[in-house]
């Protein structure tokens, strides 16, 4: 059975020999070519090499270029967020401070009830966002 599979992937020619086919493949990754590769882009075009090594350097600026400006962006959109977060807890605990000293005003001069409903009302619905808010996130 091999010779079988030996004679269709190497037929023998006329004179009964057999053939042997061989394929090379190279392969490279990056922006700059091996030096044997460079040394023959020299002899086909001159100067190439130069302009080869000139034009990944400038691909490399450029790409950390824009790496830089897109970390740069996404460090602002984190201080933003963290100020508004701090500004919003810092109104919150205006708001809370102010309906708790307005309940206890309005209890200490007569009325009790809507001084307790004010009190109360303001500490629910602050603590009602937070938990809410929480739970979104």
């Amino acid at each position: 059975m091999s010779n079988s599979l030996d004679k269709q992937k190497n037929p023998p020619n006329k004179r009964g020999d057999k053939r042997v086919i061989s394929q090379q493949v190279q392969h490279y990754e990056g922006p700059i070519p091996p030096a044997d590769e460079l040394r023959r882009y020299n002899d086909v075009l001159h100067n190439a090499a130069e302009r080869i090594l000139t034009m990944a350097e400038s691909e490399a600026t450029h790409r950390h270029c824009l790496e830089k400006k897109q970390l740069t962006n996404e460090q602002g959109v984190i201080d933003k967020t963290f100020r508004e977060r701090a500004r919003g807890q810092w109104f919150g605990l205006f708001i809370g401070v102010f309906t708790i000293a307005a309940g206890v005003y309005a209890a200490v001069n007569g009325a009790q009830w809507p001084g307790g409903f004010i009190g109360t009302g303001g500490v629910v619905g602050l603590v009602t966002v937070f938990v809410l808010g929480r739970r979104k996130n």
